[in-house]
């Protein structure tokens, strides 16, 4: 007679202990980051404390126009992100998968990949003037080179011993993609996904302070031009939060339904 004994109650306390410390970490960061905010306010005159930060940003959310400058921006990080994914998952495929292909257009990508994105600004700026389409070109340039890379990586890290067993059982093509390649290469994809949204939010505000008059980069220039340092604060917590919440909200979502045979990803 065998006797099973089931892991499920021993482990659910275990993770339910993950959780509530977790849950008490972020708790302890956010108030020490509180303290650590009044304490840098009270030794430094010009720095904004936190009480006149969230009043900024409640008057941000209660003015009709800080909108038409948040929809301006993610417009532009959709349009920037979507067009960096979509050259760069085929450009990283091709160098993963060809050594050709690969010596062509490595080189250019690891010298893309050197240019700070500032720099990769200013140039198109000075390019094509200032205006939309330098913002929208600047932008897809300097995230393409990290989307590619990290495709080639994912191609070029995928498991040949698969293959031959693929070929040994006669698998056809379709089942190939669908259960040998696609569930090797989704994680890189997903990588390059979220790389790819993170880094055109985070360069947008340093191409709308340079070369546009309407965005959350603008209006943060213009704060501190007017030396309105709450409300430059101000647009900059709210608009990473918008951020963070699609990044956890659709991306994470996403990503977690789509790996969730993986042990890792079933723990979270």
């Amino acid at each position: 007679m065998v006797t099973v004994v089931s892991e499920a109650p021993t482990q659910a306390p275990a993770e339910s202990r993950k959780r509530a410390l977790s849950i008490l970490g972020v708790l302890a960061a956010l108030a020490g980051g509180v303290v650590i905010w009044y304490g840098v306010g009270l030794l430094v005159p010009r720095f904004p404390l936190a009480h006149e930060v969230v009043a900024s940003g409640w008057n941000l959310l209660v003015t009709p126009s800080s909108y038409v400058d948040l929809l301006a921006t993610f417009r532009r990080v959709l349009i920037g992100f979507v067009g960096a994914t979509i050259l760069g998952i085929p450009l990283g495929t091709l160098m993963g998968a060809s050594p050709i292909w690969r010596g062509l257009f490595k080189p250019w990508t690891i010298g893309a990949l050197s240019i700070p994105g500032p720099v990769a600004i200013i140039t198109a700026i000075l390019i094509l003037g200032i205006g939309e389409s330098s913002a929208l070109v600047a932008l897809v340039v300097s995230v393409l080179p990290y989307v590619s890379n990290i495709i080639m990586d994912s191609v070029g890290g995928l498991d040949h011993a698969l293959d031959d067993a693929a070929r040994v059982f006669r698998i056809s093509k379709r089942d190939k993609w669908r259960h040998v390649i696609a569930p090797q290469l989704l994680p890189g994809i997903f990588a390059a996904v979220r790389t790819a949204f993170a880094l055109s939010w985070k360069l947008v505000v340093v191409i709308e302070a340079l070369g546009t008059s309407r965005g959350v980069g603008s209006q943060m220039q213009r704060s501190f031009r007017v030396l309105d340092v709450a409300e430059g604060i101000a647009w900059a917590v709210l608009f990473t939060l918008i951020m963070w919440g699609v990044e956890v909200l659709v991306f994470k979502r996403i990503e977690s339904h789509l790996l969730r045979w993986r042990p890792e990803v079933r723990a979270i």
